[in-house]
């Protein structure tokens, strides 16, 4: 089980004006904090929090492989994952945000970065994840062809009436 302890930075007790995190994550970490959307991968993460007068720019560089359902043969695939973003946080009264900046209790002054990096790969994978051509599972593949729609294709006869009117104007000069 993976301890997302680790994945919480001390703001208020950060002594440099720049300082390195480094983090290696796998499966563990997606089942820790209960993902949905990627729920397996492997990844190394490097925040750099960079401390001035009072703000905390943090600067996310995350690479990394996330495995996913194949959106046509549902066999599991491999997402490569390169991402690079910034985040700027502060101290105030409660947790919260204040337009583009995180706020962070100044009571506890600690942030938790694992929220943060789950979304951060969520965000990096296709909407529809496919493997290679040619890859995908070709029994899957030989059932989807099976279940296919073959021949002519039924339309919905308001449609018709549309595309009638249409031509109707294209006629006209």
């Amino acid at each position: 089980m993976c301890s997302l302890e680790s994945l919480r930075i001390d703001l208020k007790g950060l002594e440099a004006a720049e300082t390195v995190c480094h983090y290696d994550l796998d499966d563990h970490f997606f089942e820790a904090i209960g993902a949905t959307d990627v729920q397996r991968g492997k990844f190394h993460v490097m925040v750099t929090v960079r401390k001035s007068s009072g703000m905390y720019e943090l600067l996310f560089h995350i690479v990394g492989t996330a495995i996913v359902c194949c959106s046509v043969c549902l066999d599991d695939v491999e997402v490569p994952i390169v991402d690079d973003s910034v985040l700027t946080a502060r101290l105030g009264d409660a947790n919260g945000v204040d337009g583009d900046t995180l706020v962070v209790s100044e009571a506890d002054g600690i942030l938790d970065v694992s929220w943060l990096i789950y979304q951060t790969i969520a965000l990096c994978i296709p909407i529809r994840p496919v493997h290679e051509e040619g890859q995908c599972n070709p029994e899957m593949l030989r059932l989807l062809g099976e279940h296919q729609v073959k021949g002519e294709q039924v339309t919905d006869p308001r449609w018709d009436a549309l595309k009638s009117l249409m031509a109707e104007g294209e006629e006209k000069p």
